[in-house]
């Protein structure tokens, strides 16, 4: 197996062609030292086609960090609105909370401009 670290540095430098060649011997889930995967990182760099690429091939969509940290609250801190749509659509959980009972809502507030993101994470 090659090192996971390739796919999580593709997934985080929003290379999705790199995403998926490492995707060729790295298990998809395959997490950092402190918990992040592909997806987290994809999700954080804004990366749509990277996020696409890995749901279409199974990552899990609500897979947390040690903390209890999905992708779908980095993509809301990080304001990726075409990414929250994604996650939202493809089933992330809007009422998903952490280990210090923060959910997506709350990381949506460290965006730039959330604004653009809150309504986004409307409960359904």
């Amino acid at each position: 197996m090659s090192d996971p670290n390739l796919l999580h540095v593709a997934a985080l430098a929003g290379d999705a062609r790199a995403v998926a060649a490492a995707l060729a011997s790295v298990p998809i889930d395959a997490p950092t030292a402190g918990g992040e995967t592909a997806l987290m990182l994809a999700a954080q760099s804004g990366d749509l086609a990277s996020v696409e690429l890995l749901l279409d091939r199974g990552a899990v969509v609500d897979a947390t960090t040690p903390q209890g940290n999905t992708a779908l609250m980095m993509a809301a801190a990080c304001g990726r609105t075409a990414v929250i749509g994604c996650l939202v659509a493809r089933g992330a959980a809007i009422g998903h909370l952490n280990r210090f009972g923060l959910g997506p809502r709350d990381w949506a507030r460290w965006a730039s401009d959330p604004a653009a993101v809150l309504p986004l994470l409307e409960g359904r």
